[in-house]
């Protein structure tokens, strides 16, 4: 058996155990986790709840964004996704927009601080041609903008293509105000 192949079992038993484990914790708390799947049958009340905190909902919603935007490969969409329906759809829209762009103006700031502690550069293609480009803001601005490439991998070549911060400030704004159109589109197709 190889190296890989014993990886592969490793994990595939570790998958399989942990399913068990979860499936006999379930089964031992059914009623509690039937009575916690009940209180949520009435989300509009938990909805509701949330909008009324006022500026609070407003500002951990917005460290909630700023976080999960600052962790790479994270579900930023999902949460933002959550947040427009709890606070609404220009509530959502203005927490999303600032909480994306302070993530992604961080993320760029501590990329640029560990970037001379790396020991080789990314070599992707992608990369490249974001680094070379003649103008180096609109190729962040369409990094941003597309959705096949990872934010951090784009946050990482905004940082080596020496922008200043006003720069990737527009430019990552500018990302939220042209995807914030095609988000209506995906509430309806989602329903």
């Amino acid at each position: 058996m190889t190296k890989r192949q014993r990886k592969r079992l490793w994990l595939a038993s570790g998958v399989i155990l942990l399913g068990l484990v979860i499936l006999l914790i379930g089964w031992q708390h059914q009623t509690a986790v039937f009575a916690f799947l009940d209180q949520w049958q009435n989300y509009r009340q938990y909805v509701l709840e949330i909008r009324h905190l006022g500026p609070y909902a407003f500002l951990v919603f917005g460290l909630l964004m700023i976080g999960v935007t600052l962790i790479p490969g994270a579900p930023t969409s999902a949460v933002a996704l959550i947040i427009g329906a709890c606070l609404g759809h220009w509530g959502g829209f203005v927490v999303n927009a600032i909480g994306l762009t302070i993530g992604n103006l961080l993320q760029v700031q501590l990329f640029a601080r560990v970037r001379n502690h790396r020991s080789k550069k990314p070599d992707s293609r992608v990369y490249r041609a974001l680094i070379k480009m003649q103008h180096p803001a609109l190729g962040v601005l369409i990094g941003y903008a597309v959705p096949m490439i990872p934010t951090a991998f784009v946050n990482l070549a905004a940082g080596d293509t020496h922008l200043t911060p006003e720069h990737r400030a527009w430019r990552a704004l500018g990302v939220q105000r042209l995807s914030r159109l095609s988000t209506p589109l995906r509430a309806i197709c989602l329903f």
